[in-house]
């Protein structure tokens, strides 16, 4: 899989991903341990933190019956205290069940989202769970951070694969060469270039760090992390960063 610029992974892509693990470290707490390992590095970059994301997936059932499909979504709900919950339907491919909880004061937002997808007579059921957060408060995130390794674990077997995204921002005058910058990057995570896109105003490349337990293979190779930066002229001359592992998960 080759990067490029706007990369968008859908939530089927996801769920179908193959994803490489290593020994105890894929457990739900690594996850969380990488997001603020990539927040402290951005951080020693002097970039402001804007928004985090994290993301993980599970095929629940595949070739479920309707109802398999209605006790999984109820077993769901009811351990899903408080979710405000709506449909979205595409004809005749999949459902979706999405359910919501914003917590006011530490400014996130959580997200479950049961996909039921037919197959032939039966369907296969999916769920997603994604965490947004404004900002970046270490404090905030002590507290709200076992809140979320609770949630990944009851919902969620101890291997599925955990994603961390963060976007960024920082003064172009302080980084004018965004190629440097991205390697920059990469030595802090010491980590190895695999591949990479270099534009006038985008640096996109994938990685390599020893330090995490999960990847993906692009080109035959393992990558874990991937670096995205872009100059905008719409930010007063700033530039934006992107980081996520083992890949970023939106747009960019």
């Amino acid at each position: 899989m080759g990067i490029y610029k706007g990369l968008f992974i859908t939530m089927i892509t996801l769920i179908t991903m193959t994803i490489y693990t290593y020994g105890e470290a894929t457990q739900p707490q690594q996850g969380l341990t990488e997001l603020q390992e990539i927040i402290g590095v951005m951080q020693e970059k002097q970039v402001d933190i804007d928004n985090w994301t994290i993301y993980t997936r599970e095929l629940l059932r595949a070739k479920a019956s309707d109802k398999t499909v209605d006790e999984q979504l109820a077993t769901i709900k009811n351990s899903a205290e408080g979710f405000q919950w709506e449909i979205e339907a595409d004809d005749e491919t999949e459902k979706k069940h999405i359910g919501t909880l914003h917590h006011q004061i530490a400014n996130v937002t959580e997200t479950l989202t049961f996909i039921v997808h037919p197959h032939k007579t039966n369907y296969d059921t999916y769920l997603i769970y994604e965490v947004n957060g404004k900002d970046w408060n270490e404090q905030e995130w002590q507290n709200f951070s076992s809140l979320i390794l609770n949630r990944i674990q009851t919902f969620f077997d101890i291997n599925s694969p955990i994603f961390s995204s963060v976007n960024g921002n920082v003064q172009d005058t302080e980084y004018s060469n965004l190629d440097k910058y991205a390697n920059d990057f990469v030595e802090a995570f010491s980590a190895q270039k695999i591949e990479g896109l270099n534009e006038e105003t985008f640096v996109s490349l994938s990685a390599y760090t020893d330090d995490w337990e999960t990847s993906i293979q692009s080109k035959e190779k393992n990558i874990n992390l991937q670096i995205a930066l872009r100059s905008n002229e719409r930010l007063g001359g700033r530039t934006t960063v992107t980081i996520g592992t083992p890949i970023i998960t939106s747009e960019y």
